[in-house]
């Protein structure tokens, strides 16, 4: 007896070359082939209660010129990690589908901010078919803008509430259980309007948004401002550790909509000029990024006394990676425009 077989649509054959990352970085491949997996997957009742191998192949589209440069592997795609990651993809949750199966292990691959495409190969070499034949096969290209349609319904804007809750972009398409957990650390600052109740505002959209886990909020300090127009107010300062399962330029969305949902106005073009919220990444788990839109650790946190100050107060045993330890850089710090606000506290909700 056949497996139904469903009409899909299939990508063309080059890689996504239209993909915004993809266009600015050479189409290096990274390949894995022949991971084998035991799961349930079938349309038939012995096919889920039986089981069946599946074999995988991958191929994804990155650019490997900073791994290449620093032979470190946190510039590049750990595939022994990415193998696992998709063998628990296939092994967990069975479905009818093949289809299925191979959106699901794109989507695995797509987690990693460094992989521009994905294409996967899905072979079901014991699919119930009445005839001799060597294998079954489903091959699927899927871009880092690809996503599928109940993706697309949860990524839907929202509209801002007295808590602004911005979920501009989720293409963490993953279940919890197969995307690595992070931790995160942000530093937030004010020196317009409601400074306060920007931060606490900022923490509250923070703890609203999806896959986002606050943990620590530091004491509250206020900071002279450096090299900012005449007249400016001083800022107040906190650092918020969270956890997190997003990727980095996720979370980045993230502070960038919850800026905006502020007032943050960055019209003015005028360097250090007031502003109603900053919501920076300082660091997220190991990550290194090295690109004008996002750089990983934040290229200034180690001097600045107003992130490591907060941040040892919560965490004392911190480190920024390829920095040291957040003690050793404090001691090296000014503190002398900094002063700890002890009547004003932020909460975590």
């Amino acid at each position: 007896m056949n497996e139904p077989v469903e009409p899909f649509e299939t990508f063309a054959a080059q890689p996504p070359e239209q993909s915004t990352r993809a266009a600015r970085a050479p189409q290096d491949e990274l390949s894995v082939s022949g991971i084998e997996c035991f799961a349930h997957h079938g349309v038939f009742e012995h096919e889920k209660r039986d089981g069946q191998v599946f074999v995988i192949d991958l191929v994804l589209g990155i650019d490997t010129r900073s791994a290449a440069a620093s032979d470190d592997l946190h510039d590049t795609v750990d595939y022994g990690s990415l193998v696992a990651h998709v063998k628990a993809a296939v092994e967990s949750d069975p479905v009818d589908l093949i289809e299925t199966v191979a959106q699901r292990i794109s989507d695995v691959c797509l987690l990693d901010d460094r992989v521009e495409w994905a294409r996967v190969t899905v072979h079901k070499p014991g699919a119930p078919i009445d005839a001799t034949f060597a294998d079954v096969t489903l091959t699927i290209t899927r871009p880092i803008t690809d996503r599928s349609p109940t993706d697309l319904e949860a990524s839907e804007v929202r509209p801002v509430t007295e808590t602004p809750n911005p979920h501009i972009v989720d293409a963490d398409t993953l279940t919890g259980e197969m995307r690595p957990i992070r931790r995160a650390v942000l530093s937030l600052g004010s020196n317009l309007g409601e400074r306060l109740a920007s931060l606490q505002g900022a923490i509250n959209a923070l703890a609203d948004t999806p896959d986002v886990w606050v943990t620590e909020v530091s004491p509250v300090y206020e900071t002279e401002p450096v090299d900012a127009p005449a007249g400016s107010e001083s800022f107040l300062n906190a650092v918020v550790l969270l956890d997190t399962t997003l990727a980095a330029t996720r979370l980045l969305d993230r502070a960038h909509a919850i800026e905006d949902a502020f007032g943050r106005d960055r019209s003015s073009g005028e360097e250090n000029a007031p502003r109603t919220l900053d919501v920076d990444l300082i660091v997220v788990g190991d990550r290194r990024g090295h690109d004008d839109s996002l750089r990983l650790p934040h290229p200034r946190a180690a001097e600045r006394a107003f992130v490591l100050q907060p941040w040892y107060d919560v965490e004392p045993d911190a480190v920024i990676p390829d920095a040291g330890p957040v003690a050793d850089l404090l001691e090296k710090t000014d503190r002398s425009g900094l002063k700890k606000r002890d009547d004003i506290a932020l909460q975590v909700q």
